[in-house]
């Protein structure tokens, strides 16, 4: 929902919603998050707090034992700072993006295992796609697809699905506001997935899709 497009009162109550979320996350990784602000560029994306509380709060729930995340950025922070409340996990940062990959390498533990992992086009079942470069050979038990940014041609990323008969079975992937990715996913998954779709207050102010596989 854009700015233009809410109520006075859906934008007010969205504020505040927001406002609380940032409280939340500045008391368990202020410290990180205000130096990444701070550096960002004018023009970076700013961040959906109520989304980042969620994704602590699964990550805390869930308790991954091996972590992927597509795209870095303060979501990298916000799921360092959850492995380490829960007593540790790999986690394997996974950004196409050289330069960002650089700027978020300064504001994230040194035990979190960021890569630059450069995006090819390719076509996949006649959908054009992206694909990862340099990914790591130890399968994660949860993935967070944030990544990496998309263009009109190119909404999605295919690396879940070549990767899928590696997963370990016990496995969430976490999709990040990208509804044309979740639709491929639906379409050519092989295992039976549970779905759900988790939204932010009004249903607009974010939607992350679950597909859970148990």
């Amino acid at each position: 929902m854009s700015a233009k497009s809410r109520s006075p009162f859906a934008a007010a109550t969205y504020a505040v919603s927001e406002a609380l979320a940032r409280r939340k996350l500045m008391a368990v990784a202020g410290d990180a998050l205000r130096r990444m602000w701070s550096a960002s560029d004018a023009d970076a994306h700013r961040p959906k707090y109520s989304e980042l509380v969620n994704l602590y709060r699964i990550l805390r729930e869930r308790r991954p034992k091996v972590v992927w995340e597509f795209g870095s950025g303060c979501s990298t922070a916000i799921i360092a700072q959850a492995l380490t409340d829960n007593g540790g996990a790999t986690f394997y940062s996974l950004e196409a993006d050289a330069r960002w990959t650089e700027h978020t390498r300064r504001f994230i533990p040194d035990w979190v295992q960021l890569r630059h992992a450069p995006v090819t086009p390719t076509d996949f079942a006649g959908t054009q796609v992206w694909r990862h470069s340099n990914l790591p050979g130890e399968m994660p038990d949860l993935i967070y697809l944030d990544g990496p940014s998309l263009t009109p041609e190119r909404r999605a990323a295919v690396d879940v699905l070549l990767l899928e008969a590696q997963l370990p079975e016990r496995f969430l992937l976490i999709v990040d506001n990208r509804a044309a990715q979740s639709e491929l996913l639906r379409k050519h998954l092989r295992r039976r997935y549970e779905y759900s779709e988790e939204r932010g207050l009004l249903s607009r102010a974010y939607c992350q899709r679950l597909f859970d596989f148990r």
